[in-house]
């Protein structure tokens, strides 16, 4: 029996894989983490997903020119 984690797979029974976790948060495919499974995935999951990131980045840029909040393309 494997440990849980936050996410399950959705049409296995089993978690997520390390690679599959950090696909969710879209860090790229090329991207390697360090540490035991267990840091991995703790660092996958305090990550903030790069979209996320993107979003609050234009959120900020255009507040800050006075601009009206546009949806990024």
């Amino acid at each position: 029996m494997t440990k849980a984690c936050s996410f399950c797979h959705p049409t296995e029974l089993r978690p997520l894989s390390v690679a599959e976790y950090a696909r969710v948060q879209q860090f790229p495919d090329t991207w390697r983490f360090c540490g035991s499974v267990s840091q991995r995935y703790a660092l996958i999951a305090n990550a903030i997903p790069v979209g996320l990131a993107r979003a609050v980045g234009v959120s900020i840029h255009n507040a800050l020119l006075g601009a009206e909040y546009a949806a990024a393309a």
